[in-house]
């Protein structure tokens, strides 16, 4: 995987595509069956950056130098040249992807999908599920969605619904999917090849793959005369959840089914609108930007052009949305005539789990062994700069990486999660230490306002934020909103936890009832929307070793300051290969090392258990005689057909320079078996 800079962006004319990974517009999609070991060699041909590639939605487990964070598990790979190996397990399975974790490079063209194929019986359950023999899975149907040519605005011209404070000072022109800019306007007599587009047949059944790659915008999701049936969030398959509307936020995924209609004439083509939530100030009832893509009905492929049907239609009536950055739209509003009507529904209350939970996954306790508050605000002082911070500690990355140093040691100028001094400037981070080994631990998220204030102290807006935590997925607890007038404004910030000036919160009156425990189906994500004036709380369990960073996915708002650093379990934690442990060009070590490394947990044997293994090599022997008993029957045409759609090679293909590698029993698959795959 070659990444460059484009020496023609500007007469690209978008800022998106600054960089490039294997000379496309964005990264090539990478598709790996459950539980295969990836390999990935990244070649970092920037000429002055350095740059990490992070594998968002994969855990790590045991391996948490490999996670990708440049400063936080690795040193970053230097420019012209540089060389770093990556490879990794493929867990959870879903909808995943990769991107840059160093500056804003993501938000400029570093990133790509990584689906991980779920195992043959779990899509059987889904199908069942739905009452339908069959769905269409392939990358054909995959809907990376970014900005287009991002400006500076005039600040009254865009505004959230409810007034919180927009992600950042800039506007968009469009959107993007797969790299591919949408148009602003509904081509409906196809006197444009109508693109981008996606082909769909006439009754069948297909699983689309949207990835929220945006850099801040908070995007809808619908089209025309379709319903979107949510199956999957963040890479997790979900009891099927019917949606005229689905909101995206920075790095979130969802799967949905569209059905294909039975009745309808070839070459009928119909809008998939991407909007923005954000509205223009002056007229509430007009998303700020808007961009079209194409869903066409098609024996033979998006080659066509059709007609959009008179008839077809956006849901402007009672319209279900799931996962509004708000607890509802706007219902009573000067600037509101003849809006859409929308009914918020948020993950926690829409979403369960199509496969609960395993027991070893759960913790045996209830009770959280910790709550920890972590508070997303921006910056408090009258100094002109913006900053974005987490218990008003502006976090700054160390000069040396976490697991290098060693996880029970403090880097330079570290500051503990109890820290309340000056409200500084540091490497933030917080401890869950061996006494909460496999224990449940609880977050509680939140965009509130600060209790005590200074005179020097600006009062910003509350923003709404996107939070990643690495290593892991978690469970969603609870979402809890502010109160809010008839117009969508916010009236009055919800006040169930007391935020201090510095440091961490409370509960102000008591844990509140309404959070309820873990069950096996309650909804598991690696990125949760913390609505502004509200709060939401997670948990996990505390049984994956390493410095995991939680952050805004919003790149800008990491950069002036909205992490922290996990450091869990410190005493159990392998240490890197020695390779890790100085800067160099070159990075490379064996999947071997890797097998041994995984697979070692010595210093706490008791959290093998937790993460359902046996041992990574005796799981690896189990899918490899299950891959031996798929070539018995390869003679058999239909056994042949499910393992190449299982292992899927024609991505590689269509992308002959990216170095990608699976592995199954530590023998690559690029080599007898692809050659294998060609005579057939």
């Amino acid at each position: 995987m070659t990444i460059t800079r484009n020496a023609d962006v500007e007469k690209r004319g978008d800022e998106g595509s600054k960089y490039s990974v294997n000379d496309g517009r964005i990264g090539p999609t990478i598709i790996i069956n459950h539980d295969q070991i990836l390999v990935v060699d990244v070649i970092n041909n920037l000429p002055n950056d350095n740059t990490s590639i992070h594998w968002h939605g994969m855990h790590q487990n045991n391996v948490g130098w490999i996670d990708g964070v440049g400063m936080i598990t690795q040193w970053p790979i230097p420019p012209n040249g540089g060389k770093f190996r990556y490879i990794l397990r493929a867990h959870p399975s879903g909808t995943n992807w990769y991107h840059s974790h160093t500056g804003e490079q993501r938000d400029n063209g570093i990133f790509g999908a990584l689906i991980v194929k779920e195992k043959r019986e779990v899509v059987c359950t889904l199908s069942s599920r739905m009452k339908i023999n069959s769905i269409h899975d392939n990358q054909y149907h995959m809907m990376a969605v970014t900005e287009h040519m991002k400006m500076q605005r005039p600040t009254d011209e865009q505004c959230t619904s409810d007034a919180s404070k927009p992600a950042t000072d800039l506007q968009i022109q469009s959107f993007q999917i797969n790299g591919k800019q949408l148009n602003q306007t509904i081509d409906e007599k196809g006197e444009t090849n109508q693109e981008p587009s996606f082909a769909v047949s006439p009754g069948e059944n297909y699983r689309f793959r949207v990835l929220g790659a945006m850099e801040e915008t908070v995007i809808r999701v619908s089209i025309d005369d379709h319903t979107l049936v949510v199956v999957a969030t963040d890479g997790y398959l979900t009891e099927p959840f019917e949606a005229d509307i689905l909101h995206v936020h920075a790095g979130e995924r969802y799967d949905f089914i569209l059905k294909a209609r039975h009745k309808i004439s070839l070459k009928t083509v119909f809008p998939i609108r991407i909007e923005s939530v954000d509205v223009y100030c002056k007229r509430h009832n007009i998303p700020a930007r808007v961009g079209f893509a194409y869903l066409k009905y098609s024996n033979s492929g998006t080659n066509i052009r059709g007609k959009v049907p008179k008839s077809s239609k956006q849901c402007i009536k009672d319209c279900k949305a799931l996962n509004c950055p708000f607890a509802a739209y706007p219902v009573d509003h000067k600037d509101l005539t003849n809006a859409p009507s929308y009914n918020c529904i948020d993950v926690y209350d829409a979403l369960s789990l199509l496969v609960p939970t395993p027991d070893y996954e759960l913790s045996k306790e209830e009770t959280p062994a910790s709550t920890k508050f972590f508070n997303h605000a921006f910056n408090d002082t009258s100094h002109n700069e913006f900053t974005a911070r987490i218990n008003n500690i502006h976090f700054t990355f160390p000069k040396t990486p976490f697991p290098v140093r060693g996880l029970e040691n403090r880097v330079k100028d570290e500051c503990p999660y109890n820290t309340t001094e000056e409200c500084k400037r540091c490497p933030h981070t917080v401890s869950v230490d061996q006494k909460d080994q496999l224990k449940p631990i609880e977050f509680v998220l939140s965009s509130l306002p600060r209790e005590e204030k200074f005179e020097t102290d600006v009062v910003t807006k509350l923003g709404t934020h996107p939070i990643h935590l690495h290593g892991r997925s978690f469970w969603v607890k609870e979402i809890a909103y502010p109160k809010y007038f008839d117009n969508g404004k916010i009236r009055e910030d919800n006040d169930d936890v007391e935020v201090p000036r510095c440091g961490f919160g409370k509960w102000k009156n008591g844990r509140p009832s309404s959070i309820k425990p873990v069950n096996k189906t309650s909804i598991r994500k690696d990125t949760i929307i913390v609505p502004a004036g509200g709060y939401v709380v997670i948990e996990f369990v505390a049984h994956n070793p390493g410095s995991w960073l939680m952050h805004c996915h919003i790149d800008h708002h990491l950069e002036v300051g909205m992490g922290i650093v996990i450091k869990e379990l410190p005493k159990c934690a392998n240490p890197p290969p020695s390779q890790f442990m100085k800067l160099t060009k070159k990075v490379c070590i064996s999947v071997d090392e890797f097998l041994e490394r995984e697979s070692n947990f010595t210093l706490c044997p008791d959290i093998k258990i937790a993460v359902g293994q046996k041992t990574p090599r005796e799981l690896q022997k189990d899918e490899f005689e299950d891959f031996n008993s798929f070539n018995d029957d390869a003679n058999d045409e239909s056994a042949y057909r499910k393992l190449k759609k299982s292992l899927d090679y024609e991505e590689e293909q269509q992308h002959p320079r990216s170095n990608l590698r699976g592995f199954q029993n530590g023998k690559a698959l690029n080599g007898e078996s692809r050659e294998w795959f060609k005579k057939k």
